[in-house]
């Protein structure tokens, strides 16, 4: 394989003892230039095997469900020869917050595994030298002409005093302006990291998890071939190693976070299987419902995008699409954004212009600048929990009219700098510029993630200089949504000023985690998902989040061990609405997560009559 796989934390133990949740740095050997390709032997244990092992020795446990989780980094996030790795370094920081910190999951039985996977990013700027002597011929020719154009006009100009010499100057500075700019995009490196990531980083996760599959295949084969209780030949052995897996499989959970939700879609949508005939529906019949299997082993458990680099079309467009075929399979899906996330508002919306086909700028935005939007902006938990309740009819069946159906689309939207209020998902069709697509989408798809808007989330971090303050995470202080110019411009200094370890310095990209309760979250919804999550909020008091609830939500806490699952769930819901509105986080919840993790009701059924509802309203 060309991936190198080690431990994140040594030898897998803490102070002694082995982890309750096991971390691997994987890694991925595909060069930042194709002239450095060469092979890499992993001299070092641990290899594949040690996954395998610790995946197969889960299965053999009593645990309810077995889990991988694999965490993907973004975009400008590579490291120099010599110099230190902060991508493992944190996801090491994380694999001892998952073993030491959280109680919610260090003290559960050995049931998931922990990969960072790192791939082959590049950070800016990329070598000058590299850039300037790989120009091509015609590129320099054009350079150095604009240049000797321009320094012959000027000298002319100087000489005889002529004006008109002056279009000899701008014509040579737009001849070497028109290089300097391809040189400029050459050096932020976000067109060659893509592509890495899509043709390096893709296939290579691919093969890995291909390997896995195939590894815990022959684990199994090789016990039942060496078991006492029964004869059989390979075949049979494969057959019913094949079998014991589907009874249990393990579930696949991906937490991407900016280019890695990029890279999270297409890795799942090469693995699925086109042919299944769940997925393929017809003219007729466009409710696609396909399994969330893959492979012989793996199913697909939770999807986590934080502040994804897609464009917002995918959750709006009626075509196929990378994410649309890739999120219909997973149980559950996340999306976290921020309005301030000044790198994907400048980085990526400029590559979009460039890149993606569209003839209006509004379209380029990204899926990690998505908003919750709403005319009251002080409104803040979840915000649509009262809508999702009253969807129930008077029996309590799934399937409601399309008078009370409330689609997620309503309370999203994403800021535009020169308007006064953001851009509706499912308003103002006739602006020329709207996000709203030309045709409904039959399927509706945005509704299955719940969305995390973290623009004014205020929290404890572990930022330097500022532990035990809580504080603004993503935006500056004294901010608020809808953000100004003159805020944006004050953002970007922030988050430059966070690269050089500020105090001052504001990660407007990736500070989900490092505030503690979106970390919190977005850890425990990968490893335990959403009614997990309840299950630990309800048996943490306030006073651990430093809040203090008001006295009816208290009593409901202090009662609810005594009350059955789902009323239980009930409360519990309502507390971490609650939370979430202390920390100024809005959160638009899909009706689905109430159905199956507060009601409990069969997740197979609710996502048969969830898909099959909005066809049925289209």
């Amino acid at each position: 394989m060309d991936l190198l796989i080690d431990d994140l934390v040594k030898n897998q133990k803490i102070d002694g003892k082995n982890l309750t949740i096991p971390g691997y740095f994987i890694r991925s050997t595909a060069p930042i230039n194709i002239e450095d390709d060469k092979l890499k032997v992993d001299e070092t244990l641990p290899t594949i095997d040690d996954v395998i092992d610790h995946l197969y020795q889960n299965s053999q446990s009593q645990t309810e469900e077995l889990g991988l989780v694999i965490q993907i980094h973004g975009y400008n996030t590579g490291v120099k020869d010599g110099q230190k790795d902060y991508v493992r370094e944190d996801w090491e920081q994380v694999c001892k917050y998952l073993n030491q910190q959280d109680n919610a999951l260090k003290d559960r039985k050995s049931s998931f595994v922990y990969l960072g996977y790192r791939w082959s990013s590049e950070s800016v700027p990329s070598s000058l030298k590299n850039a300037f002597n790989s120009l091509p011929s015609l590129l320099q020719f054009l350079l150095y002409s604009g240049l000797a154009i321009t320094a012959i006009g000027i000298l002319l100009l100087f000489l005889f005093s002529y004006s008109w010499f002056g279009i000899l100057i701008l014509a040579g500075l737009c001849v070497a302006s028109f290089v300097g700019s391809l040189f400029f995009l050459r050096i932020i490196v976000y067109f060659r990291d893509e592509y890495r990531a899509r043709y390096y980083a893709v296939p290579d996760l691919i093969e890995f998890i291909r390997q896995l599959d195939q590894g815990l295949i022959e684990r199994y084969t090789q016990h039942f071939l060496s078991s006492q209780a029964f004869l059989y030949d390979e075949k049979q052995a494969k057959k019913q190693a094949k079998e014991e897996w589907d009874k249990k499989r393990i579930k696949l959970t991906f937490i991407g976070h900016s280019m890695g939700g990029f890279i999270t879609t297409e890795v799942v949508r090469v693995l699925s299987d086109v042919f299944d005939q769940k997925s393929i529906g017809n003219v007729k019949n466009l409710n696609k419902q396909p399994s969330s299997n893959i492979g012989r082993v793996f199913s697909l458990g939770r999807l986590i995008l934080v502040s994804p680099d897609i464009p917002v079309n995918t959750i709006l467009s009626g075509r196929t699409n990378f994410l649309r075929s890739s999120l219909r399979r997973f149980e559950e899906a996340y999306l976290f954004s921020s309005e301030g996330d000044v790198a994907l508002r400048l980085a990526s919306t400029a590559a979009s212009y460039f890149s993606f086909p569209a003839s209006t700028r509004t379209q380029g935005y990204r899926l990690g600048n998505v908003t919750v939007n709403l005319p009251d902006k002080n409104v803040y938990g979840i915000v649509n929990l009262e809508q999702i309740k009253q969807r129930l009819s008077a029996n309590n069946q799934l399937f409601v009219s399309k008078k009370k159906f409330d689609h997620l689309l309503k309370y999203l939207g994403v800021k535009v700098l020169n308007k006064q209020e953001e851009r509706n998902l499912l308003q103002n069709k006739k602006d020329p510029e709207s996000l709203v697509p030309k045709s409904e989408d039959p399927e509706s798809i945005a509704d299955l993630f719940t969305y995390f808007d973290c623009t004014e989330y205020q929290d404890k971090t572990d930022y330097p200089g500022r532990d035990g303050k809580t504080i603004n995470v993503l935006i500056c202080p004294n901010q608020k949504s809808p953000l100004k110019l003159w805020q944006y411009i004050r953002l970007l200094k922030a988050f430059f000023d966070s690269f050089n370890n500020s105090s001052t310095g504001i990660d407007v990209h990736g500070g989900y985690f490092h505030g503690y309760f979106s970390k919190l979250i977005i850890y425990r919804l990968a490893f335990v998902g959403f009614e997990g999550l309840l299950d630990s909020l309800i048996l943490e008091q306030p006073k651990e989040f430093d809040l203090i609830a008001p006295p009816d939500l208290q009593e409901k806490l202090n009662i609810s061990g005594e009350l059955n699952t789902v009323e239980k769930h009930k409360i519990a819901l309502e507390y971490f609405s609650w939370i979430c509105e202390q920390k100024t986080i809005q959160v638009a919840a899909s009706s689905e997560r109430y159905y199956v993790d507060v009601l409990n009701e069969p997740r197979k059924e609710v996502r048969d009559a969830f898909l099959s509802q909005q066809n049925n309203e289209s």
